[in-house]
C-alpha cells in the first residue's frame, strides 16, 4: 500500500506502539525518520539503519544530518494514541504532525496501530489532519479522508 517511489517518513515507535523495525529494514534507503526541532516542527532525515539515533528536541531518538526535502516524501507513517474509522487521530497534544502534514498535502498518510487503538470517534480540533489509511495486524482500512491518494 505504500508508494513505490520517494521517501517514506516514519517515527521511532515508543514501547507502547507497533514495532516498525522490519518495515524499516524493508524500506532501506527510502526511509526517513522524524526529528523534532526546538520549535516543535518536524523534519525528515534519511536513515540507513546503522547510524546512531540521538535525542531530538523532545528527547526522542532521531538521526542526525540534513533534513530531506518535503517534496521527496510520498508517504508519512503517523503515530497516534487513538484513531477513528474516518481517519481522525488523537496525538500527544503538541500539533507537530498536524502542522507537518498540512505542509506536505500530497503525501499518503498511514497509521500503523494496534486494533485496540481504533474507536468510533476521537476528539479533534479544526486544525487536526486526518490519515488516509489505518493498518492493524488484522486489516487495512482506507479511511475515506482523501480517497484519491490510496494506491490501487
Amino acid at each position: 500500500m505504500l508508494p513505490a517511489h520517494g521517501l517514506v517518513a516514519a517515527y521511532v515507535p515508543l514501547p507502547t506502539e507497533v514495532p516498525l523495525q522490519a518495515l524499516f529494514a524493508f524500506l532501506g534507503a527510502r526511509l526517513a525518520l522524524v526529528r523534532t526541532r526546538a520549535d516543535h516542527g518536524l523534519a525528515w532525515v534519511t536513515w540507513d539503519g546503522a547510524a546512531p539515533l540521538l535525542p531530538d528536541a523532545l528527547g526522542m531518538p532521531a538521526p542526525a544530518g540534513p533534513p530531506a526535502d518535503d517534496a521527496q516524501v510520498t508517504a508519512v507513517l503517523v503515530p497516534g494514541l487513538a484513531f477513528s474509522a474516518d481517519g481522525r487521530r488523537l496525538g500527544r497534544g503538541k500539533g507537530c504532525y498536524d502542522r507537518t502534514l498540512a505542509r506536505i498535502p500530497a503525501a499518503l498518510r498511514v497509521a500503523i496501530t494496534w486494533e485496540h487503538c481504533l474507536y468510533a470517534s476521537v476528539p479533534t480540533a479544526a486544525h487536526d489532519e486526518r490519515v488516509d489509511l489505518i493498518i492493524t495486524a488484522s486489516r487495512q482500512h482506507p479511511t475515506g479522508a482523501r480517497p484519491a491518494l490510496i494506491p490501487r
